[in-house]
């Protein structure tokens, strides 16, 4: 016997397409336009073909702006929906505090704003109000922060009962639970950002009773030790990262069905800055990287026709030298380089990595030798193997000169 939790409708300005979670007796599955729709999507504003491409069908924002409906435009012509986001300050943030109510309510009026706006268009997939908001929340500010979502929730739910209303946290623990159960009933669905405990949230998520989704998951940044890697982070290889992939979705997300109804890999843009930044999934010079195709792999249940390059292993030799191999393509069609990062400042600023140019980079072959002309320094070197296709592999240790 199906029961349906959230009915939507058809009565409101443009073209929306309804969405609803249903409960059947293995569990929630999300329903768009009275079809069952599994979530196979990224976090991403660029690369959007090739998520096409790859198997994927949504994209999830953090905030809105003007450009957001041209945004939501490119993507229903694509054929992507788009779980629209709302950005909400974090305590603190700018002297926001949730204690100030006319702070609060014009981050309010705001949503109201954008919701009217952008209900209508048939991109919308879902809304989720905040993102890890909850972290570095003072405790008297947790019952007005999330009586805040609450109030946005149900304000959305009444504006637009086509889409339902999420927000997403950062993973979960008893205290964030036992809050958002007792000061925001309303939420429809959860959205949970998990990497370290992704393969054991499950485990926390036993008090949920409704639907949630992985909203973020990746490889995680280890804590740093004075000991090892000369204090810097360990950056597992491009391979390596694509197994980090395979097994969380595996196990916390099909492994999930009936619980988990979709999920957004984090990130499936090129990276930004440097060359190889630790999440995304595509490098800056545009080539896709293991964990892409890795995720085409499951999205479309079939294997990469053209897959990237796969690291093998890496030899230290004597002084700054190494024998790095790859696989992939003939022999000799690999294209390898050399890049030195210095590291001499902190890598992150709270979830962004910073760049910090290039020291180094230059062609080399099997053997890597860190040039004489380097100055003395602690660098992280890359070596990027990419082949005819558009795909890369990437290895990279730390050394002192």
């Amino acid at each position: 016997m199906i029961a349906t939790l959230l009915v939507c409708s058809l009565d409101i300005g443009g073209n929306p397409v309804p969405v609803e979670f249903v409960k059947t007796a293995s569990g929630f599955e999300m329903r768009r336009g009275g079809m069952v729709y599994e979530v196979r999507g990224a976090g991403a504003q660029k690369e959007l073909e090739s998520l096409v491409k790859a198997g994927g069908n949504s994209i999830r924002t953090w905030g809105v702006d003007d450009s957001t409906k041209a945004f939501l435009d490119k993507c229903d012509g694509l054929g992507l929906t788009v779980m629209v986001g709302f950005w909400l300050q974090k305590a603190g943030d700018g002297g926001f505090s949730y204690l100030d109510q006319a702070k609060v309510q014009g981050q309010y009026d705001s949503v109201e704003k954008r919701v009217r706006e952008l209900k209508g268009h048939p991109a919308v997939l879902a809304w989720t109000v905040g993102n890890e908001v909850e972290l570095g929340l003072p405790k008297e500010q947790e019952a007005a922060m999330w009586g805040h979502i609450e109030k946005l929730s149900k304000m959305i739910q009444k504006e637009d009962p086509n889409h339902p209303v999420g927000t997403v946290v950062a993973d979960m623990w008893p205290d964030k639970m036992a809050a958002m159960l007792k000061y925001a009933p309303s939420v429809e669905f959860l959205g949970v950002n998990s990497y370290g405990g992704l393969l054991s949230l499950h485990e926390r998520m036993g008090d949920w009773k409704k639907p949630y989704m992985i909203t973020e998951f990746g490889p995680t940044v280890p804590p740093t030790s004075k000991d090892v890697n000369f204090g810097l982070p360990v950056e597992a290889d491009s391979t390596a990262k694509g197994e980090i992939y395979r097994e969380g979705y595996l196990k916390a997300i099909k492994g999930q069905k009936g619980k988990v109804v979709g999920s957004y890999v984090f990130y499936w843009d090129s990276a930004s800055v440097g060359i190889a930044s630790w999440f995304n999934l595509h490098l800056k010079t545009g080539e896709r990287l293991a964990s892409a195709d890795v995720l085409q792999e499951l999205w479309t249940g079939k294997p990469v026709a053209n897959p990237v390059p796969a690291f093998i292993k890496a030899e230290k030799l004597e002084g700054l030298k190494w024998r790095v191999q790859f696989r992939g393509g003939m022999p000799g069609d690999l294209k390898r380089t050399l890049y030195l990062v210095p590291e001499n400042s902190g890598r992150f600023q709270g979830d962004f990595e910073m760049d910090q140019g290039f020291a180094y980079q230059g062609t080399v072959g099997e053997i890597v030798e860190v040039p004489a002309s380097v100055k003395a320094g602690v660098y992280r070197a890359y070596v990027v193997a990419r082949n005819a296709t558009n795909g890369a592999a990437v290895w990279n240790t730390v050394f002192e000169k």
